[in-house]
C-alpha cells in the first residue's frame, strides 16, 4: 500500500515506523487471527493470538459482543473507522476488498 502525500505528515507525528519497530522489537512478531465469528475470536485469544481480524461482516451487536470479550485488538471490515470504534473495534481492515 502507498501513502498518499497527506500521509507523510500523520505518520511522522505519530512516529508510526518508530513505534512499530519498538513493538516488534519489544514484544516479538505479533500473530494475528482471522475469525469467522464469536466461537473463532475466543479460540484465537485463548491460543495467545495478539490480534484478530474478522473475515465477514457482522452485526453491529455480533462486533460490540466480541470486542467486549475478547482482550485483544480487534480490526473488523466493512465498516468506516469511526463507526467501528463505536462499536468497541481497534479499527478496520481490507483484506481482500
Amino acid at each position: 500500500t502507498e501513502l498518499l502525500p497527506a500521509d507523510g505528515p500523520i505518520v511522522e507525528a505519530l512516529r508510526l515506523p518508530e513505534r512499530l519497530t519498538q513493538a516488534s522489537t519489544s514484544y516479538g512478531p505479533l500473530r494475528g487471527v482471522f475469525c469467522a465469528g464469536m466461537m473463532d475470536a475466543v479460540a484465537g485469544s485463548d491460543a495467545g493470538a495478539d490480534f484478530l481480524v474478522l473475515r465477514n461482516q457482522l452485526s453491529h451487536a455480533e462486533i460490540t459482543s466480541i470486542c467486549e470479550l475478547v482482550p485483544i485488538p480487534v480490526y473488523v471490515p466493512g465498516l468506516g473507522l469511526e463507526e467501528a470504534w463505536r462499536l468497541g473495534a481497534t479499527g478496520i481492515h481490507e483484506i481482500g476488498s
